[in-house]
């Protein structure tokens, strides 16, 4: 098991992740280990080395290690410790020596960042979506965990829907599968709910409106459904404020509407289990639901 901290996390999701760390592997945990060590006791010794500094002339021990530092950074900040290709967040970032300035440069000018402001190309695709299942109740309740993908092992696999598993005796059926894919989390609403990939951008607020003409919702709401849409982020990220309302939610619940929830890192969204009592009041006994979380 890994751990990925995405740029725009701040410490309390780092810490939020900690839990994951005795899964990680041997060399991970000691690395870890080290840089904490590091960071507890570091300060405790620049405090004690700093002591005989502390006299008048302290401004040229200052400039002497801001120059040395601009040299080193001149000379060298092109050298990486690893040979690497690639734009995904960090994993080009192996620099010895680099700017703080020159990173955040590098990121808001990344493809990632620059999809938000492209139109994207919506494209048909063919797969056996979970929707394709629903019978003909009068309510209808999806639940889409995004990108979650798949355990390599069976066994693993079963272990965590064990909780799915065990209440056989309460559902009709279960299936499972799954299929490739690459790309964003809203990209899995996008293939549940509308059989549609995205190629090229995030801008929703561009596309047309009848592309979304066959999603799900959309296909709901003409047949009588009040359609609402739950996520328990905000609704600002990947254009959802937009995209929601075009594939036919005629209602949208996003964490900015319920600033009295707990909230969850690492993204700072409302817990899942916050969103149960919401989900229960929203299913009023004589109107078509359907829903998405």
């Amino acid at each position: 098991m890994t751990m990925q901290l995405f740029p725009f996390l701040d410490i309390f999701a780092a810490i939020s992740l900690a839990p994951f760390l005795v899964n990680a592997p041997l060399r991970y945990m000691v690395l870890v280990g080290i840089v904490a060590t590091y960071l507890t006791v570091m300060p405790f010794i620049m405090r004690r080395l700093a002591k005989p500094f502390m006299i008048k002339t302290g401004w040229l021990y200052v400039l002497f290690v801001s120059l040395v530092g601009f040299f080193a950074y001149s000379h060298f900040n092109e050298i990486k410790y690893v040979d690497r290709h690639g734009e995904r967040f960090a994993q080009s970032d192996y620099f010895v020596i680099h700017s703080q300035y020159k990173r955040y440069r590098w990121v808001a000018d990344s493809e990632f960042v620059k999809h938000f402001g492209k139109v994207p190309t919506m494209i048909p695709i063919d797969i056996d979506n979970a929707s394709s299942y629903f019978g003909n109740s009068d309510k209808k309740l999806l639940i889409v965990a995004e990108s979650w993908g798949v355990a390599r092992h069976d066994s693993t696999q079963k272990d965590i829907l064990a909780g799915i598993y065990n209440q056989t005796d309460r559902l009709e059926f279960i299936k499972d599968g799954y299929f490739d894919f690459a790309g964003a989390t809203v990209e899995g609403e996008l293939r549940e709910l509308c059989l549609l990939d995205v190629e090229g951008g995030y801008a929703f607020n561009k596309v047309a409106n009848k592309e979304f003409d066959n999603c799900l919702p959309n296909q709901l709401k003409r047949m009588g459904y009040h359609t609402i849409g739950m996520h328990g982020g905000f609704s600002q990220i990947y254009e959802r404020d937009f995209l929601y309302p075009k594939m036919g939610f005629a209602e949208t619940v996003f964490a900015e509407h319920h600033g009295d929830k707990k909230r969850c890192e690492a993204f700072n969204g409302i817990c899942d289990n916050e969103l149960f009592d919401i989900v229960a009041e929203s299913l009023p006994p004589m109107i078509k639901t359907s829903f998405i979380g």
